[in-house]
Parts: structure tokens; sequence; C-alpha cells
């Protein structure tokens, strides 16, 4: 053996330090509002002898123990998936960096400028100045690395606050030791410090990314990869982006809560900045749309596969279901946001609406039991994207077979069964005016609450915002039948209205804005009780939002409501052909 002799310490250190400074990004903070998971970096002061091994061992042991797939809510609540959708945290990195090397030699301008932005326990609690902590990397002794964790999650660096001020009993953590990132722009410039360029991450994830609880789950494949795979790249691109995505994800509605469910979710959704792209009122489900959200909800843990005959019941056709049965409806809802999907799985809870109750969980699912709970949705890109294509193939189906109807007006009716005929059917055609200031989701909301108040029902509802549907689709989103939707229904529009001049002033601004309302309204003297409806949501809109169409007389009502609709849902009415 011949020793060997050490070379000088190098300039650079050995390190591979980028120059990132803090640059302030309007999309980065707004991205990460809306539910894009953040970058936290925690920097642990230097520990001479044995004291940073274990100190090391003791913060991953305490981080794991409250944001690990075991881990648990401050009341001792295990985490179950339903409950902490996407909220899973993952460790991506680790840097050791000895400074202490540096003693003849001065640290690069951006590693200082990275972390002089980290804060410890006293700066959080306000109780010390920000300048309180400067040089903080530097060792006491010689031989004392700076160790630096690069984590990942959904509004970590808002969690890890919480948890060091109010939950961490490490010692360490209250006495100044261990320091973190306070803002996403911190975050960043840290990252771009010192982890850029590592590539895919060394750490396994937490759990797996077609786990409900994995943030990979819901990213777009151009950020994520492949949906559920593990190639994840450690990137500033993929870690903190540039621009929005307008995700579409798809909401279903189910009795026997649906009114109260569609309340709640569309006050849930314009409060979460959602935009409704399109509603569709339906009847039952057909066998591979009931099987894709079955199979969805039993990977989910919301369901059991035992549970297939009752599920397969209260949502789906069955054989001996006469064509004309048209007691039954739900109601489909396509929302765009970034983050949609996981964002409007976050809201619906647990599948099993009596566990939220249990854990004080406020979430949109109601109902007697977890097959009955009022709301399915989408809670992944591929079953968000799997259920438009089949709700598309239905809404041009029906769209197709009203516009090829010859000769004008159409030779349908409207019929209406025995023992009902006190009961009357009318439509209602509205159209939302561009930069507004607020979207579908409102006006809906809006329209549902008058016309119950008036006790009327809605049986047949289609609702589009073709703005919107081209935003999603520019995002890769799967929206281009809405796209195809809005000319032909354009067309029917302007035929129809050649008949119904009053209706030429919600007819042109539906062309213009693209975003429309169609609904059928059934109930007692439905014709005077839908225009008092209208009244009350157009006093509740600015001026100029909406022009508003309803059929002047209950003969009007009857040839209306079967030029748009070759279905109605949950009536007493129904469509007669020929």
């Amino acid at each position: 053996y011949t020793a060997s002799s050490s070379c000088d310490v190098p300039s650079h250190l050995g390190l591979v330090l980028s120059d990132s400074s803090q640059v302030v990004s309007p999309v980065l903070a707004e991205a990460c509002r809306l539910g894009e998971a953040e970058v936290l970096v925690l920097g642990i002061r230097p520990l001479g002898g044995e004291g940073m091994p274990l100190l090391l061992r003791e913060v991953l042991d305490g981080l794991y123990a409250r944001f690990g797939p075991d881990g648990r809510a401050p009341g001792g609540r295990v985490l179950s998936a339903g409950l902490d959708v996407g909220g899973i945290i993952d460790l991506i990195a680790v840097r050791v960096i000895d400074f202490g090397l540096l003693a003849n030699h001065t640290t690069p301008a951006c590693a200082v400028a990275a972390l002089r932005q980290f804060r410890d326990f006293a700066q959080l609690m306000k109780r010390t100045p920000d300048e309180a902590s400067d040089g903080w990397w530097m060792p006491r002794e010689s031989g004392a690395p700076t160790v630096l964790l690069c984590f990942r999650g959904e509004a970590i660096i808002s969690r890890f606050s919480n948890f060091l001020s109010k939950e961490w009993k490490l010692p360490a953590s209250t006495g100044g030791d261990i320091l973190f990132t306070p803002t996403v722009f911190a975050a960043r410039q840290a990252f771009g410090t010192f982890f850029s360029g590592l590539g895919p991450s060394a750490f396994e994830q937490s759990v797996p990314c077609d786990n409900l609880r994995s943030p990979l789950r819901f990213s777009l494949p151009s950020v994520g990869g492949v949906e559920g795979g593990n190639d994840f790249r450690i990137s500033e691109a993929n870690l903190f982006p540039e621009k929005l995505s307008n995700q579409l994800t798809v909401a279903m509605l189910l009795p026997p809560k649906l009114d109260a469910v569609l309340f709640r979710t569309l006050i849930a959704c314009e409060q979460n900045e959602f935009t409704l792209v399109a509603a569709v009122l339906s009847g039952r489900l057909g066998e591979p749309i009931a099987k894709t959200l079955f199979d969805q909800e039993v990977a989910d843990g919301h369901l059991s596969s035992a549970d297939w005959p009752a599920f397969h019941e209260s949502v789906a056709q069955n054989a001996a279901d006469h064509p004309e049965d048209n007691d039954f409806k739900c109601l489909w809802l396509v929302f765009a946001r970034h983050q949609a999907i996981k964002r409007l799985a976050q809201l619906c809870g647990h599948g099993d609406p009596s566990l939220n109750q249990q854990c004080l969980r406020a979430a949109l699912r109601t109902g007697r039991d977890h097959i009955h709970n009022g709301i399915r949705c989408s809670t992944s890109s591929a079953t968000a994207e799997g259920l438009l294509v089949a709700l598309g193939r239905e809404i041009s189906q029906g769209l197709e077979s009203l516009t090829a109807l010859e000769p004008w007006p159409p030779l349908r009716s409207l019929g209406v069964e025995d023992g009902d005929r006190m009961l009357q059917c009318t439509l209602i055609v509205g159209a939302l005016a561009k930069d507004v200031g607020f979207g579908l989701v409102r006006v809906l909301r809006e329209l549902q609450s008058a016309v119950g108040e008036q006790g009327l029902a809605l049986v047949g509802l289609s609702a589009s915002d073709a703005a919107a549907a081209a935003g999603a689709a520019a995002s890769g989103g799967d929206s281009a039948w809405l796209l195809r939707q809005a000319p032909a229904l354009n067309a029917q529009l302007l035929r129809w209205s050649e008949t119904r001049p009053a209706s030429s002033a919600a007819v042109d601004l539906a062309a213009s804005s693209g975003r429309l309302i169609l609904a059928a309204c059934e109930g007692p003297v439905s014709v005077e009780r839908a225009r008092r409806a209208l009244a009350a949501v157009s006093a509740s809109m600015p001026k100029g939002a909406l022009e508003w169409y309803y059929s002047a007389s209950t003969g009007e009502a009857a040839v209306d409501v079967a030029c748009f609709f070759s279905e109605l849902h949950g009536s007493k009415h129904y469509i007669v052909e020929g």
C-alpha cells in the first residue's frame, strides 16, 4: 500500500452548481395554488462527529411518520387513499456538501444566494429576523457536512411549515438545526443551484405511480412520462411548470340525490375555479361505460369486485329495460382546469360517504352507502379520456339524429303518461356572453336553483362552452367531439329560430360566444314558471351577460322540446316519433 498525495482543492470544490437566481414567476405561483406538486428543500446544519448521521435518520423518520405512505394525520387517523388523493410526498434527491473545505476559497455566489433563502423554526415563528440564519451552512468544526434534502408533494411548503410550527417535537427542529425553503421561488432557486441536471431520481417513489395518493398519477404524459410508469425525470421543466394545463375531467351525478349533489358540486367547482365545458343529462349507462367506472372504483379501493351486481343494477342498462323507460336520469359534467382530475377527486372524497363523515371530511359524496354515493368522477387521465370518448359518441349520435330530420319542423311530438296530463314541459335556451368574469358553472347553478324554487324539474339538459373546449384541445385534452358539435348545433339553432323570432338574441349570442344551455323543464304550468325562473336568473347576473328564450305557449313548447331532445330523463313526458 502506498499513500497517495492530495491535490489542491479546485476552485469549484468538485461541485456542479448552476447559477439559478430567484425569479418570481406568476405562472409557477398560480400552478402551485391550483394543485401542482411543489418542491421543498430542507437543510440540516453541519454537525461534527456522529451527530449528523443520527440527526439525519431522526429527520427522515419524523417526516416519514407524518407524510409517508404509512403516515397518520395529527389525530392519529390513517391517511387512506380516498382521503389523501395526490397527497403523498416523495424524497427525490439528497446532496451532502462540506462547506468547510472553503476555508481558503470563496463560496460560489449562487450557492450563498440560495442558502440565504432558507428559514428555521424561530424565523417561521417570527421570533428572529430573516438575517439571523446567515451562514448556517458553515460548519463549527472540520469534517462536518451540510445535508440538503429535496422533496416533492402538493402544498408541501405549507404542510411542512404547519408540521414544523405545531407538531414536530424533534429538539433539532425547534432548536434551529433544520431549515427549509419558505416559498416556491426559494425552492426553485435552491433546486436549480444544487440539484439541476440529476436525471432520474435515485429513490423509489413512496407509492406506485398508479396509486391514488401519488401526484404522478394525475400528471399529464408530457410531464410525468407514461402514466403509471416510473420515468419521472428530475428537471426544472418537470418540477416548475411555466404554463398552465387545461386538463379535462368527467363527473357523473347519480340518483337518488342528484339535484342536491349537483348544487353542491357546482358551488364547489365555482369556488375552485373549474370551467364547465359540457353538461349532458342522460339515462342509464351502457355496459362498457359502467364497467370502466366500476374497474376504476375497485382499483381506488372505493368498491370491491363483489359489488358489481349492486353497482350494475344502480347505474347500468338491463336487457329487460324498455327503450322508452325514462324514469332514470344521470348527469354528465365535463370540467377543465389545471390539475382538474386530481382536484375533483379530492373534492369528491372517499367513495363511502359515512367514512367522510367519520373523518369530518367535507366531501361531495353523499348517500346511504358506497354504492349510492351521488357522484363518480375520473381519477386518472386514462379513465377521463375513455369517458370523454364514450360521452362524445353518445352526444354526436343524438345530434346527428336531430340535424338530419326533414322536413322542418321535424315530425316529432311530445307525449305524456296517462294520469300526468296536468304536467307540462317547456324549453329554455340560454346564451352567455364572453369575458363576463364567470362561466356556465354559475349560470347552471342559478338555473337549477331557480327552476327548483318554481317546482320544475330538469328532464333534459345540454350545455357546452366551445371556447373552453378549444382551450382544452390546445392543451392535449380529448375534446374534439365538443368542437365538432358546435357547428352542427348552431345550424340547428338557426333553422329553429326562423320559426321563433323571439329567440334570435339568444341564438345570435350563442353563435358568437359558443356558450349555450338548452334545458327542458317539467312541472305544472311550466311555461309561466319557466318565465319566472329566468327572471330570477337574469336578475342575479350582470346586465348584458345573458340572453334567454323560453317557449311562449304549451303548444310551442311541445314542438320546441322535440326539436332539440331525442330523449327525456326522469320525466313523465316522452318523445314520439312521426
